[in-house]
């Protein structure tokens, strides 16, 4: 990912990357993803719904999901 990368450009792998990942995610059924504190570069993903939240609304939506059983992500990849 271009985060851990020593050559920075602009051909981007990590954004094809965070998608992809994001998809499979979301295609698994994962309803929280925690990426780490928001830099500026982030700001391109709020529009497929990325977010903060606070420390308060974080733990509650996790505990509130953590019985969900997601598919697995080899599952989502063998269906299409």
């Amino acid at each position: 990912i271009t985060q851990a990368t020593l050559i920075r450009d602009n051909r981007s792998p990590g954004g094809l990357i965070n998608r992809a990942a994001g998809y499979l995610l979301q295609k698994s059924g994962h309803a929280l993803w925690y990426r780490g504190i928001k830099q500026p570069y982030m700001a391109e993903y709020d529009k497929y719904g990325a977010r903060n939240y606070t420390r308060q609304e974080f733990w509650a939506n996790l505990k509130a999901l953590r019985d969900e059983k997601p598919m697995d992500i080899v599952s989502v990849l063998e269906s299409g």
